[in-house]
């Protein structure tokens, strides 16, 4: 480890040092010789030429007149930002800035226009204030200066390395990656008209306020970026043709508040940390929408990827700007200048696909695609050649990128004649057969006998699997013991050609959600599907081989379509206890056929008959897997039946400002994980809010990622009360329970659910009220030291509230809560008894006892400032003092939390024992399962810790407040600080008690987990299963 010096000083390059010494804290006599070159002629009547001696003028008169000792500490910029230090120069305290900062403000203070202290580890959460520390270094700035800026760390959005590096690319700069951006920066002259940042437009800062070119010309500036960074009139400059300082302020007197009493510089200031992201414009005529963000405070993917840099990077791109300032600036919105590029034919795609594969050519006469393998292949794939020798080559091409060696490839020539030949030229090791004029059943039958590999692919001449496609497929194949599995076809401009195919009880076959997005919600989530849609298909060599005999009875059929869905039909019949599996990840390109209106009418009436000869074929010989459908179904893509004999439909209803909270996203991750288990159908719908509306047909992977990892099976959908309202209609009778989250959820979609209450199950409304927000909201008012009743100011409230949450609950038929302390609440607002569902631990088991070290916190189950933070704060700052020298200094308290740690904890990681925010990151149950002790609030009567009940599931056994007894709900304790510091020491030192209350939580978590599948069983059930889950 590097040693500091316990007191920092300004040190001579020529001065032998002691320990690490920060580069901002050593003199640069060279720079202070020309930078200050007048000032110090004036003060001393000559410029010392001896470095010794210009170094002792610095310290005697140069600091206490505002001189910098070097480009890394800017004393004015330090005086301007921090009022307090120019207060107690004033006064004598201080001889400088410089002096303060080297004493105290290095801690936690900024000393640079382009470097924030506390954004910099809020920014790279694998580092902290103690941490640096430890590792000799003086604080966060000299960590960056040393290795931080060549590790390409960030600390402000005004300098963006990346564009920093394109730049002097760009202008043919010459840049060394060992120094660092920041230091390229700051130590050369040769930057200073350089685009640095998206905040920021250096040429028209200049052409805009030509003062400023003097003004740098005096050397009172290095740069136009540092002009606007540290002048002492901040309102009176606007950074950039898209942001107009005085308008925002005008139009935003909150704002013009705020700056008048200090609270931020400027109006950009605010806009950059807060405005944008609220959704306020920055100038006349530009709307921006809104930009979400947790706790108000942006990542750096958010810095750099949002509406406003949106909207200034597309202007840079098309090297447009407005012409005389900001109130003329982009009169909707510069991006909606952009003409959308028009929407190609399915002709011309069909051209663009043809030309791709004549590209070809000539790299493959070179370099031939090689399918030879040695022993038995894994894979078999079957190629049907009935489109030409272009479509064959297509596919060949897809197929080899994904091919190991351990491929066969079955291609049955059905006509190619002489270009079968000249296919040689460009692939070997296939095996050849020769079917001419033959159908595609008839294809496959020839097949069936040369099949080698215990998998079997079938795919049409002119489809392209994408690379990894038929990996996820065969995973899929295994991993879910599935018949076979069906992929996401999709056409050139990525719409979905067919995701499986839909029956209907008179034989009719409809793709799947055609001409919805790819991976759009409609089809982006694992599920059992009805046969298959033409193009492809995956399953195992023994199933395919049982049809062959079986495809002859359908040699009439000749649409492509109901040729595929008869194989899928034909594979169910033989093993009716399996299921097709569609998997989204199975994407493979399917070709159009790029006919003109004219010919496609005259075609669609010759299919019209072929179809319907085939549908009396399907009805002949499937009745038996036909009867479970619906007489007919509506070929609009908005009608997705899914059919109730792959399992119960569940209809989860939630709102989408729900998913920031810790503990729904656990609850839904656990209630979609056991309704999947017990064998449902899933489609969550986030209801949005007013405001919040996102489109229902975008985002959905987005969405995914927010609900923290929710089953692949489960359909996740969004959209405003009309959406829901939209697709209740169109999925009629279409689910067989509809689960509510909450009671607010419930009063917001009462008026759809009315509405269409002829539409829903008639005995299948499930109220989920294990969350109670009144009460979420009640609790979260507690104090740590207040030894009567805290809540009683609030109880009228808190009895007001929950009755408005519980308006609506006659509705439902079921009501579902946690635990006897929530039913009894409950009880008082209404007759019938709850269901007691309890929670679903997760059972993962944990390190022994040996293996664990660390403490726990789940700071991702607190919000705001709530009690929780409260307690956080408390046990840091009265418990773990307690703790020193008594654990190993190795035992860090580590903060569990998804995102970044909320900004009031920030000052938290000064703490020795407070472990880098990094390490919180990602899943609780990794770092239950890792660590030796939880700590935990004491629990509300009636909202137990989902944290607690995770970590029991783990084997972890929690600390908590919960030390001597409280006499009602609203009744908190005084904690002792030494109780509760003996009680962490007492269990993380004796093995014997930890192991004995590790047992003790898993059991608990056992036995909840088996009650909560019982009862979920009963509830999505029968009737009488419903009954007895209740008893």
């Amino acid at each position: 480890m590097t040693q500091i010096s316990e007191t920092i000083t300004a040190v001579a390059p020529w001065e032998e040092r002691q320990g690490h010494v920060p580069d901002w804290a050593v003199f640069d006599a060279a720079w202070y010789r020309v930078r200050y070159h007048d000032s110090i002629l004036a003060m001393n009547g000559h410029v010392p030429s001896d470095d010794e001696a210009l170094f002792a003028f610095w310290q005697r008169d140069g600091a206490r007149h505002a001189q910098s000792p070097n480009r890394l500490f800017d004393e004015i910029w330090y005086r301007r930002v921090h009022a307090d230090v120019e207060n107690g120069i004033r006064m004598g305290v201080f001889e400088s800035g410089f002096q303060h900062y080297c004493e105290t403000g290095h801690r936690g203070r900024s000393c640079h226009w382009l470097f924030s202290e506390s954004e910099y580890f809020r920014l790279n959460p694998d580092l902290t204030p103690a941490l640096v520390r430890e590792r000799g270094f003086s604080n966060g700035y000299d960590h960056y200066l040393t290795i931080g800026q060549r590790e390409r760390r960030v600390s402000s959005r005004f300098l963006v390395p990346d564009l920093l590096r394109s730049a002097l690319l760009e202008h043919r700069l010459p840049f060394d990656p060992d120094q660092g951006e920041f230091s390229r920066l700051v130590y050369a002259d040769d930057t200073a008209g350089l685009r640095v940042t998206w905040y920021f437009d250096t040429a028209w800062y200049l052409e805009r306020y030509p003062e400023i070119t003097e003004a740098i010309a005096r050397r009172e500036f290095v740069s136009p970026l540092h002009h606007y960074l540290s002048n002492d009139a901040p309102t009176g400059y606007s950074p950039g043709p898209f942001f107009d300082e005085t308008w925002y302020l005008d139009h935003n007197p909150d704002v013009n508040d705020l700056v008048r009493a200090r609270g931020v510089r400027n109006g950009y200031e605010h806009f950059i940390r807060f405005g944008l992201f609220e959704g306020r414009s920055p100038a006349e005529g530009i709307v921006l929408a809104p930009t979400p963000c947790q706790d108000s405070a942006p990542s750096w993917a958010q810095m750099q990827n949002n509406p406003f840099v949106a909207l200034v990077r597309d202007a840079a791109k098309r090297g447009s700007a407005p012409d005389s300032g900001p109130e003329q600036a982009s009169p909707e919105h510069a991006a909606s200048e952009q003409a959308s590029p028009e929407q190609a034919s399915p002709g011309q795609i069909a051209q663009l696909v043809a030309l791709r594969a004549e590209t070809l050519l000539p790299l493959l006469a070179r370099t031939p695609l090689d399918f030879r393998y040695v022993g038995a292949p894994a894979l078999s794939v079957i190629v049907v050649a009935h489109g030409g020798f272009l479509k064959v080559l297509h596919t060949l091409a897809g197929l080899h990128e994904g091919n190991d060696g351990t491929t066969q490839i079955l291609l049955i020539d059905t006509g190619m004649q002489d270009e079968t030949a000249e296919l040689a030229r460009y692939a070997s090791g296939m095996d050849i057969l020769r079917a001419p004029g033959a159908s595609l059943q008839s294809c496959w039958q020839q097949a069936g006998g040369q099949i080698r590999g215990e998998t079997v692919l079938l795919i049409d001449a002119g489809c392209r699997p994408f690379l990894g496609a038929v990996s996820a497929a065969r995973a899929r194949l295994e991993a879910d013991r599935a018949l076979a599995v069906v992929p996401q076809i999709v056409s050139g401009d990525l719409s979905v050609l067919s995701a499986g195919a839909t029956l209907a009880r008179d034989g009719s076959i409809f793709p799947y959600a055609a001409g919805r997005e790819a991976f759009s919600p409609d089809v982006d989530f694992v599920r059992t599907c009805d046969t298959a849609g033409p193009g492809a298909l995956l399953c195992r060599r023994e199933s395919l081989q049982s049809v062959p005999g079986q495809l002859d009875r359908f040699e009439m059929l000749g649409d492509r379509g109901q040729v595929w869905a008869v194989l899928g039909l034909l594979l169910r019949q033989g093993a009716p206890e399996a299921g097709l599996i569609y998997d989204p990840a199975f994407l493979v390109a399917g070709e159009s056929d790029g006919e003109n209106p004219g010919e496609r009418e005259i075609e669609d009436a010759r299919a019209a008959i072929v179809r319907a000869e085939g549908r009396e074929a399907i009805r002949r010989h499937f009745g038996d897997i036909l009867r479970g459908y619906p007489p007919v179904i509506s070929g609009s893509p908005e009608s997705l039946y899914r059919s109730p004999r792959f399992g119960r439909r569940v209809l989860i209803l939630a709102r989408s400002s729900q998913w920031s909270s810790f503990r729904h996203r656990v609850r839904m991750q656990s209630l979609c994980d056991a309704l999947v288990g017990l064998g449902c159908q899933i489609t969550v719908f986030d209801l949005d809010g007013p405001g919040e509306g996102r489109e229902e047909s975008c985002g959905v992977r987005e969405r995914r990622d927010e609900a923290g990892g929710l089953p692949e099976e489960v359909e996740r959908r969004a959209g405003s009360l009309s959406g829901l309202d939209e697709m209740l209609r169109t999925r009629a009778r279409g689910f067989d329970r509809i689960w509510i989250c909450g009671g607010r959820t419930l009063s917001e979609a009462f008026e759809v659910l009315s509405g269409q209450a002829a539409l829903l199950p008639e005995d299948g409304l499930t109220l989920d009220l294990r969350e109670l927000q009144s009460h979420a909201e009640h609790a979260a008012l507690r104090e740590i030291d207040v030894s009567t009743g805290a809540f009683q100011a609030h109880e009228l409230l808190f009895r007001s509230g929950i009755a408005e949450e519980l308006r609506q609950l006659w509705f439902c038929q079921d009501i579902v809560v946690t635990n006897e302390d929530q039913a009894g609440l409950l009880e008082a607002f209404q007759g019938n008894r709850p269901v007691l569902l309890g929670e679903n631990p997760p059972s993962v088991g944990g390190a022994a006892f040996e293996a664990r070290h660390h403490l726990l916190f789940c700071v991702s189950e607190a919000t705001g400032q709530d009690y929780e933070i409260r307690f956080l704060k408390w046990f840091v700052r009265e418990v773990l003092p307690r703790l020193e020298g008594r654990l190993p200094d190795s035992v860090k308290l580590i903060l569990a939390c998804e995102g970044p740690l909320p900004s009031e904890l920030s000052l938290m990681t000064y703490y020795q024992r407070i472990a880098p925010p990094i390490e919180g990151r990602g899943s609780f149950i990794a770092l239950a399962k890792a660590c030796r002790l939880l700590i935990v609030p004491d629990d509300v009567p009636g909202r137990p810790s989902l944290a607690r009940l995770i970590a029991g599931g783990c084997g972890l056994p929690g600390i908590d407040s919960d030390l001597e007894e409280s006499t009602s709900p609203t009744t908190t304790r005084r904690l002792d600080p030494g109780r509760f510091a003996e009680a962490v020491l007492r269990l993380y030192q004796d093995r014997d008690e930890w192991t004995r209350h590790s047992g003790e939580v898993r059991r608990q978590a056992d036995a909840m987990r088996t009650r909560y599948r019982e009862v979920l069983g009963g509830l999505v059930g029968s009737g009488e299963m419903r009954e007895r889950a209740s008893g």
